[in-house]
This record gives structure tokens, C-alpha cells and sequence, in this order.
């Protein structure tokens, strides 16, 4: 059964470690908050059955997927490439701009192309 509730309680459940992990390596990105004198570092939004992972650079996005990635394997689940993309913002697209993610033996590589229209 699929349902936003279920997404994000298996997603919590699943990615818990790595997301502490991001916080303590202060990736993402930095939201800063006049009002406190500091900044709060964003890592990833989870909406209805959508997950939205936040990134200052391609590169960090792409050890963020990798990190994602391997948790969700063990659990015996996968990605739908087709749902897959990433936004870059003040960042000219290139004609093949992707991130790929190497996936466990006998799978094939994971190919998140990036947004070319809206």
C-alpha cells in the first residue's frame, strides 16, 4: 500500500543514520536565520511521497544520492529512475548533465538526469 504517511515513516525509519550523519558534516544547504545570529543547515524536505535533498554543489548531491542509495538497497528497495531529477540553479545546462550513482553488483548504474524545462 502506498501512501504519503507510509513514505515517510519508512523513509525516517531507513535514512535516520544519514541524515545525522549530514548534520554533523554540515552538508546542505545553509539557511541563515538573522534573528539568531546563526545559520541551519536544510538536507532534504519529504512531501506527500516526495523527497527533495537540498546540495550547495553537484558533486555534494551526488555523495548525498550515494549516501541514500545504500540504506535503500539494504532494505531491499530501489530507486524509480523515472521519477529522478535533480534542479541546479546559476548553472548553465549542459547537453548531457547527469549525476550518476554506482549501483550494487548486477544492477546498472543510476543515471538522475538534470531538469531541462518546467
Amino acid at each position: 500500500v502506498e501512501s504519503p504517511f507510509l513514505f515517510k515513516a519508512v523513509s525516517i525509519y531507513m535514512w535516520d543514520r544519514v541524515v545525522t550523519k549530514w548534520k554533523e558534516e554540515k552538508v546542505g544547504y545553509l539557511l541563515e536565520t538573522p534573528l539568531h545570529g546563526h545559520g541551519e543547515h536544510i538536507t532534504h524536505a519529504l512531501w506527500a511521497d516526495n523527497m527533495y535533498i537540498y546540495a550547495k554543489t553537484k558533486q555534494e548531491l551526488h555523495n548525498m544520492m550515494r549516501d541514500l542509495t545504500v540504506p535503500l538497497v539494504q532494505s531491499g528497495l530501489s530507486w524509480k529512475p523515472s521519477s529522478l531529477m535533480y534542479l541546479a540553479c546559476g548553472v548553465p545546462h549542459t547537453e548531457h548533465d547527469y549525476i550518476s550513482i554506482q549501483m550494487p553488483v548486477g544492477q546498472a548504474e543510476l543515471r538522475i538526469p538534470r531538469v531541462s524545462h518546467m
